[in-house]
């Protein structure tokens, strides 16, 4: 996997197609709640940016407790 910038606003992961082309059979086959492959990566970032953001919440007030 690469990671190339396209600009200011943008990011773009390189994956190997082969990869790409099974994790989307992958998520076919185990009938995952993805359109695809890209919703599948998008719906990770989005998770782990919600549990970051929980953590980085809970983080600072226990911060403000000590």
């Amino acid at each position: 996997m690469k990671l190339k910038s396209l600009g200011e606003e943008y990011e773009f992961v390189e994956v190997r197609k082969d990869v790409y082309e099974t994790l989307g059979y992958a998520i076919k086959d185990m009938d995952l709640p993805f359109l695809g492959v890209s919703d599948f990566i998008d719906e990770q970032i989005k998770s782990a940016l919600e549990k970051y953001a929980e953590w980085k919440e809970q983080t600072e007030e226990n911060e403000k407790r000590n």
